[in-house]
């Protein structure tokens, strides 16, 4: 005999999957609207942008800096 769930379960477990689909969406609309705020040159708490890109900036900036401050 086949194991057969609730009707009880398979709503909680439909609801569950629905909210996740739409967990996600939100998610991803509001990643892409906080994107459009920030900007490129905004490092922290962005999906793909990691330490390294804004320590070489910071390297940039601070021989770009020594180099004016030479002349």
């Amino acid at each position: 005999m086949p194991h057969r769930r609730s009707q009880k379960v398979q709503n909680a477990a439909t609801i569950a999957h629905t909210a996740k689909i739409a967990a996600r969406r939100l998610r991803r609309k509001t990643e892409k609207k906080i994107e459009d705020v920030l900007g490129e040159d905004q490092f922290e708490f962005s999906r793909g942008k990691v330490n390294r890109n804004a320590i070489g900036m910071l390297r940039i900036i601070s021989e770009r800096n020594l180099y004016i401050d030479e002349e």
